[in-house]
């Protein structure tokens, strides 16, 4: 399940990086 675990970890932080972009092009549309 080690491996599981570290996908899952991944997937985690992948999300994390894309709503920090989404949450940066919400600031530049509302310029």
């Amino acid at each position: 399940m080690a491996a599981a675990d570290s996908e899952a970890t991944a997937l985690r932080m992948e999300v994390a990086v894309l709503r920090l972009r989404v949450q940066e092009l919400a600031r530049e549309n509302q310029r």
